[in-house]
């Protein structure tokens, strides 16, 4: 069995145990939440809404159960999500995350798709769309991924698809409404082999003919969102989407009703449907977890550490030799190294449970996949973010000292890690005093 096709048969696993986790008989397929204490009210709009059906969604989460927490005040995350998500009541609720959901193409993002399926379905998510970045993995991994999301007992929906069995749309009931809920992808985005992209007007033609009002899922910007709507006049609405930021009120497009909130799974769009107005909530790293996401990720992080990946195979070396070394001549720089968060990187990734997935290890450790670190490998000179994280390997230093040996250090050094995802309050200039030397 090739290696590529273990992974999806795993993954597919993983989500048929959590499901067996998540529908157990006799009980309510989706968790009923109590909402801690702490949570914020739901946004003013949401709250004066009556009784009708409430529309929620985020977009192009890239499979994020939680952002990285490397620094406070950080957006984003499924396992606070949810929470929020649970302050409506599940009968008024239709709740979707639109597309960009996959995490990646490597081995172990491969498992983590899955798994954040599963943790969707947890949320109570109602229907997930296709996008670019889904169309883009071919079709055998998006197979993967499309049998993981069966198992788990959550709908994947895709209109203008073709090369995998995906389901073109699928009912969704909320606050006593019906709608036929699909999704498209641009025909002219990258499709990976075994995949084509119909033009998503003609695709729509089938599910309009349900009979039931329309809402696609669009992975689209602003401007195409709006095409969409004025190609097939005869939606309901088209919510987006590849974005640069959130709407405040439904854009009419004729008859159509456009919304969209900003990317990256930082933020909740909402929409008393019908309503003049709507609201985009950011997802505070001060909401409390969902228990039932959390479990689904803490499982998958036990799944990472059980599974032979393809950066765990050993790797030429590239001459590290770690920063013990380094102060034999450098005593006044080890020192300021050794009182930094630097140092102890590594130590915060295993107090997390983290430290078995190379998303969080690539910033935390040296050498990842380089012949230095080794995933799983426990405390060892390299387990940390050491001095050659940022000046290269220190071989031919040790053996021929002199700046030329030496991988000059510039804030563009810092950016590798230090990035807008990461840590979206970094400034060179407040940062490096900290740890000048």
């Amino acid at each position: 069995m090739n290696r590529t096709r273990a992974i999806v048969i795993a993954g597919a696993l993983l989500a048929a145990m959590l499901a067996g986790v998540l529908l157990r008989s006799g009980q309510d397929p989706v968790p009923v939440v109590t909402v801690p204490q702490g949570v914020p009210p739901l946004p003013d709009v949401v709250a004066a809404a009556g009784d009708g059906p409430i529309l929620a969604w985020s977009a192009r989460s890239e499979g994020r159960f939680e952002p990285c927490g490397c620094v406070a005040g950080m957006y984003g995350g499924l396992v606070r999500r949810a929470t929020l998500l649970a302050r409506v009541p599940q009968d008024r609720l239709l709740s979707l995350e639109l597309g960009g959901w996959s995490p990646g193409a490597e081995d172990h993002q491969r498992l983590r798709g899955p798994a954040y399926l599963a943790g969707l379905r947890a949320a109570g998510i109602d229907a997930v769309a296709l996008g670019k970045p889904e169309a883009a993995l071919g079709a055998e991994a998006l197979a993967g991924h499309l049998a993981a999301a069966a198992s788990a007992g959550i709908a994947v929906v895709c209109a203008n698809l073709e090369g995998v069995a995906v389901r073109a749309w699928v009912p969704v009931e909320a606050g006593g409404r019906t709608w036929a809920v699909t999704s498209v992808v641009p025909d002219r985005a990258p499709a990976g082999p075994g995949l084509r992209l119909r033009d998503p007007a003609a695709a729509l033609r089938p599910v309009l003919a349900a009979g039931l009002p329309v809402l696609v899922m669009a992975d689209m910007d602003e401007a195409g969102l709006r095409a969409l709507a004025a190609a097939v006049p005869s939606l309901d609405l088209v919510v987006g989407g590849d974005v640069q930021g959130p709407t405040t009120e439904p854009e009419p497009v004729g008859r159509v009703r456009v919304l969209h909130v900003a990317n990256h799974g930082k933020s909740i769009g909402w929409w008393p449907v019908g309503g003049d107005r709507l609201r985009f909530e950011l997802i505070a790293d001060t909401i409390p977890d969902h228990p039932g996401v959390r479990a689904v990720e803490r499982t998958h992080q036990g799944t990472l550490a059980r599974t032979a990946l393809a950066i765990d195979r050993p790797a030429a070396d590239a001459g590290w030799v770690g920063s013990q070394t380094c102060m034999g001549c450098h005593q006044g720089a080890h020192a300021t190294w050794a009182a930094s968060r630097h140092a102890h990187a590594h130590e915060a990734l295993v107090r997390k449970g983290m430290d078995a997935d190379p998303d969080c290890l690539r910033c935390h450790v040296t050498g990842l996949g380089q012949g230095g670190h080794r995933r799983l490998s426990g405390p060892g000179p390299l387990a940390a973010v050491t001095c050659e994280s940022c000046h290269g390997p220190g071989r031919d230093h040790i053996a021929a000292p002199g700046p030329g040996t030496m991988v000059p250090v510039s804030p563009a050094t810092c950016v590798g890690c230090h990035d807008a995802e990461n840590s979206p309050r970094f400034d060179y200039t407040t940062y490096w005093p900290r740890i000048a030397h």
